[in-house]
């Protein structure tokens, strides 16, 4: 075999309990373990799980095992495995957590159309919060800028290994927060470009037994505020100073510093308490001009101008209101909107009233919310907040179907969330709809569609939506009954795939599709559709892969519309077909597979020499030392 596409590295510490739901789902990564190592890097666990990684190895020659002494932080055996791999791509994995089965496949397929070095895939949090806005939309070949790629600095990321060993980035090492940094913040200017997939959830962050989550802990200033410098410094020498840069800055500023001043500071141990503030104050002093602090919510960039002072008591003073105080009224005095938090025009604290300005951060609750059914199975869901402050607010909007402890999120672009109701598969039930503003700090506020004077254009029932109706209560929030007469998704298995003279035949099997029917070939955000003919109770279709494909893989579905609904369904790949290459001429190389075990059909379509590389690989696999087994 040759060299992997994708390395995936892990720091192990005591999760024997959680391998196996991370490890499977690696191994059925859609991209195919042929084209995967994992490197796992013990950090001195005591319970059983370098056994477990054992047992794994033995089974998967792709894993590597390695014994390490204990660190007390992911940055070293981090580091470690990136140095051990050897995959065009790496992928920085924590093995309580899982990944979505197309996560790798989808990510790799994004580098190689937009020639990224650092790929990010949609986070979904389970138990716990998650970035949000990076992924509001996908990203094809942008910048830090453009992706907004600073509010998510986790390490789940595909990266170039190329550019991490050319600029020799490396995990802070000893650090148990924000360790990452040293090496995603560099990554993030030094990249060719930056591509973001937003259409699938590739990794999922789970808060385990509800316990206290490492990022929630209280850092060491000594390790940790050297990071924030060192990460400032960055920005500073990759942007000129003005607006770009400060918006990047107050990343920092509202994160990593202010966040380390709320209710939980006057709990600290007062040394603790100390460095924290010593620190802090100098970084804003030499790095961070006092405009971005105007960015920032007002309860952080009071605390920012509270350590700016060094005011230790008026930190203290400012946790407790807010975990205690009750907000008066707005005070207007001078063509500001003031708010009366403590230290509102007080001498001794002597903050600006720009402060305390919230005239332009005002977030109206709705104004106008209409809701369209399209297709009869499409909610469209149009948001308009009611002033220019709210529409130019630094909010991102979701709408979200709620219904006891499930939801379904769907982002508000350009005014308008699209829920495809047979994508999210609702289970039969009353379903509510509610609009969630979210900020960049990720702090989040709902309100129920349908309230404060939101108009609905259906609000009897009669939507028109197949099995469903879209209702209001009686306080008038929106709601969706749906019933369980949904019409299901077609079923739909291969009767015939033929190679023949570079030609693709491919019949399938449809007694559930009615109306104009298309086959559609995806790969990542490109579709190629070839019309279907119907046939003998068949669908049929013929083409030229090698001409109508561009080199990626692409998975087989099937779209079919009739009076009642749209549907598409993804096509299962009837086993007696088994795998099979041809050579259809322009220099490229196909190849019909099944990516896991629900026997989903796939093209792969690579150019010559690739597949030439690939079949020298498996020439010389058997020469190479086996990958397996725990190494010292």
């Amino acid at each position: 075999m040759g060299d992997p596409v994708v390395s995936v590295v892990m720091a192990v510490y005591n999760m024997a309990e959680y391998l196996d739901e991370c490890l499977t789902s690696i191994w059925e990564q859609s991209i195919g373990v042929e084209h995967l190592e994992v490197i796992a890097v013990d950090d001195g666990s005591d319970d059983g799980s370098l056994d477990r990684l054992d047992d794994w190895a033995a089974d998967h020659p792709q894993l590597l095992v390695v014994r390490g002494p204990r660190t007390g932080a992911p940055g070293g055996p981090r580091n470690r495995g990136l140095e051990l791999s050897r995959g065009e791509y790496v992928f920085f994995a924590d093995p309580d957590d899982y990944l979505g089965a197309e996560a790798l496949e989808r990510m790799v397929d994004a580098a190689e159309r937009y020639g990224s070095d650092l790929v990010m895939g949609r986070l979904r949090g389970v138990g716990r919060g998650a970035p949000v806005l990076p992924f509001m939309r996908s990203v094809g070949g942008g910048d830090v800028v453009s992706t907004h790629a600073v509010w998510t600095l986790t390490a789940h990321k595909l990266f170039s290994r190329e550019l991490l060993v050319r600029h020799g980035l490396r995990f802070a090492e000893g650090a148990r927060l924000a360790e990452e940094q040293p090496l995603v913040v560099p990554a993030l200017f030094l990249a060719s470009s930056i591509s973001v997939v937003a259409d699938y959830d590739c990794y999922y962050l789970v808060n385990r037994d509800g316990g206290e989550h490492l990022t929630q802990q209280t850092a060491d200033p000594a390790t940790f505020l050297p990071i924030v410098r060192s990460s400032l410094d960055t920005v500073i020498a990759h942007v000129d100073a003005g607006p770009v840069r400060d918006d990047l800055m107050r990343r920092w500023v509202s994160v990593e510093i202010s966040r380390k001043f709320g209710a939980r500071f006057a709990t600290l141990p007062d040394a603790i308490q100390a460095a924290f503030l010593e620190g802090a104050r100098e970084i804003l002093d030499d790095l961070v001009p006092d405009r971005v602090d105007l960015l920032l919510p007002l309860d952080r960039r009071l605390r920012v101008a509270c350590v700016r002072r060094g005011a230790t008591a008026h930190l203290h003073a400012l946790g407790v209101f807010e975990k205690e105080g009750v907000i008066g009224a707005p005070v207007y005095a001078d063509g500001r909107v003031l708010a009366p938090w403590p230290g509102l025009r007080d001498p001794q604290w002597g903050v600006p009233d720009a402060y305390y300005d919230v005239a332009h951060a005002l977030v109206p609750e709705l104004a106008a919310v209409s809701v369209h059914s399209d297709g009869r199975w499409r909610l469209d869901v149009h948001v308009r907040p009611a002033t220019p402050a709210g529409r130019d607010s630094a909010a991102e909007w979701e709408v979200m179907l709620c219904r006891g402890d499930e939801e379904h999120r769907v982002p508000v672009i350009g005014g308008v969330a699209r829920i495809d109701l047979q994508a999210v598969d609702p289970v039969p039930g009353r379903w509510a709809l509610v609009l969630a503003a979210r900020t960049v700090d990720e702090e989040e506020a709902v309100h129920p569609v349908g309230d404060h004077g939101a108009s609905c254009a259906a609000p009897d029932g009669s939507s028109g939506l197949v099995g469903a109706a879209l209702t209001r209560s009686a306080r008038g929030a929106l709601r969706l009954d749906v019933r369980a007469d949904v019409p299901t998704r077609p079923v739909l298995t291969t009767t015939g795939i033929r190679w023949h003279r570079g030609r693709l035949a491919v019949a399938l099997a449809a007694p559930d599709a009615r109306g104009d029917a298309v086959l559609e070939l995806r790969s990542g955000g490109r579709t190629v559709r070839v019309p279907l003919v119907r046939s003998n109770g068949e669908l049929r279709a013929t083409f030229v892969p090698g001409g109508v494909l561009p080199p990626g893989r692409w998975s087989l579905w099937v779209g079919s519309r009739h009076q009642e609904c749209e549907q598409t369904a993804r096509v299962r790949l009837d086993p007696s077909a088994g795998e099979r290459s041809w050579h259809p001429g322009g220099g490229q190389v196909a190849r019909l597979s099944s990516p896991g075990e629900r026997d989903w059909a796939r093209i792969e379509v690579i150019g010559r020499q690739r597949w030439a590389r690939r079949l020298v690989g498996r020439l010389v696999r058997p020469l190479r030392p086996p990958r397996g087994g725990t190494t010292a």
